[in-house]
């Protein structure tokens, strides 16, 4: 008998993982869009690691943009936390020396064969250069995003739409029709400055310019982007939209969440919103019992804003990175957690038992990513851009400024980034 329980406390041994004589203790810094699934893995991966002890603090993204660079250049803070790829975020960790390279444990857990490159390049960054795409890997994304439509199938049959738009000139004449009915065509709020401004500018741009034209806006590798012709014509799209009143009334003073609940309480036909946001827009629409349809805006190119996930790092200050490369490669993996929250993961989940609303929100993320019409996110570019993207297109769709105007402050911008890199 003795024989055999040896036996078994010598395999228990080989497949639990050990993290030698280091701390056993992480905190987590985690956003609230996907905090369910990340309190459902830490729950688990507790219990099955007794020894282990990871906690978790719940920070918004402002919350993140405002305190973590601060908070980890004293050494203070989390272990593991995520970030807002870009220069402005985690390369400013990366300058820093806030956080780690995370390379090895790429080759390690076989994340380089999961991802892909284009699903890796934004994590990347170059201390040097101060460049995203290049160097070294300094995050891991567990989740997956894309840009989407929502729409309110009772309100398109009220007005007379019986399918959703497969061209843009579609689109456009079913927002017309909804707004001759008394009908809002789209819930939008952007007080907040939250980037809500910015994912509009770019799946509009999808109208008029193909993928490459978003990666040479997004990393800026040779130092050159700057706006044109096509920025302009999506600008002037997109305030030609607001002139029309396709957007619901007063929404510079609307919030982006009070935005979300109004359309989920029957008050615009349509939303637009990027995938993380399915959670809540999937509880509060079976709350109000709208009948919820989603479609990919169908532009010309078909570019969408997206990228994998916030980026998840692992903090210089942290005592055991092998620890918190072990979870990371657990939340990675494990996508049961993903779709009891709407969330897309980045490895392919078992979809057997999923909500049927959430197999559709899969088949257009699967539908998005094979095309490769995933467009990144334009405040990637430099430190400021995030700023001077929002500022500039809500003082665009409030009609204080010009299309021309817009560009010229993008332009700008890189400008100061361009004539920096070459000091």
């Amino acid at each position: 008998m003795k024989r055999f329980l040896w036996i078994i406390l010598a395999c228990l041994v080989l497949v639990t993982p050990t993290f030698g004589a280091a701390s056993t203790k992480l905190l987590v810094w985690w956003m609230p869009d996907t905090a369910e699934t990340l309190k459902a893995a830490v729950k688990t991966y507790n219990e099955q690691h007794p020894n282990v002890n990871i906690t978790y603090e719940v920070k918004t993204f402002d919350d993140l943009k405002t305190t973590l660079r601060l908070t980890l250049t004293n050494n203070e803070g989390p272990d593991i936390t995520q970030s807002n790829q870009g220069a402005q975020d985690m390369g400013l960790l990366v300058k820093d020396g806030s956080i780690i390279p995370l390379d090895k444990y790429y080759h390690k857990y076989g994340w380089n064969k999961l991802f892909g490159d284009a699903l890796i390049m934004p994590n990347r960054f170059n201390k040097d250069t101060m460049k995203q795409a290049s160097g070294p890997i300094f995050g891991v994304s567990e989740s997956a995003e894309f840009g989407l439509i929502f729409y309110n199938k009772d309100l398109f049959a009220k007005a007379g739409i019986k399918e959703t738009p497969k061209t843009f000139e579609e689109f456009e004449a079913d927002m017309a029709l909804l707004k001759s009915k008394g009908i809002t065509p789209m819930a939008y709020g952007d007080s907040d400055q939250c980037g809500r401004g910015i994912h509009w500018f770019e799946i509009l741009l999808g109208n008029y310019a193909p993928q490459k034209r978003f990666a040479d806006l997004t990393f800026d590798l040779n130092n050159k982007a700057s706006y044109g012709k096509v920025e302009l014509a999506a600008a002037a799209k997109f305030q030609e939209w607001c002139k029309k009143g396709y957007f619901m009334d007063g929404f510079l003073g609307i919030s982006s969440n009070d935005a979300q609940k109004m359309f989920c309480a029957g008050q615009a036909a349509m939303y637009k919103e990027g995938s993380w946001g399915t959670t809540d827009i999937f509880k509060d629409s079976k709350a109000t019992k709208i009948s919820l349809g989603m479609f990919l805006l169908p532009t010309k190119y078909g570019i969408t804003f997206g990228a994998p996930g916030p980026s998840i790092t692992i903090a210089r200050k942290c005592k055991n990175p092998d620890l918190a490369a072990d979870f990371l490669n657990y939340l990675v993996n494990d996508t049961k957690y993903h779709a009891q929250n709407n969330e897309l993961p980045i490895a392919k989940g078992d979809l057997s038992m999923a909500d049927p609303a959430y197999k559709e929100l899969c088949q257009l993320a699967a539908s998005t990513y094979a095309k490769n019409s995933i467009g990144y996110y334009f405040d990637w570019a430099t430190p400021t851009m995030f700023n001077t993207l929002n500022a500039g297109l809500q003082r665009l769709t409030g009609q204080k400024i010009t299309p021309e105007e817009f560009v010229k402050m993008v332009n700008d911008d890189f400008a100061k980034a361009h004539a920096k890199a070459k000091q």
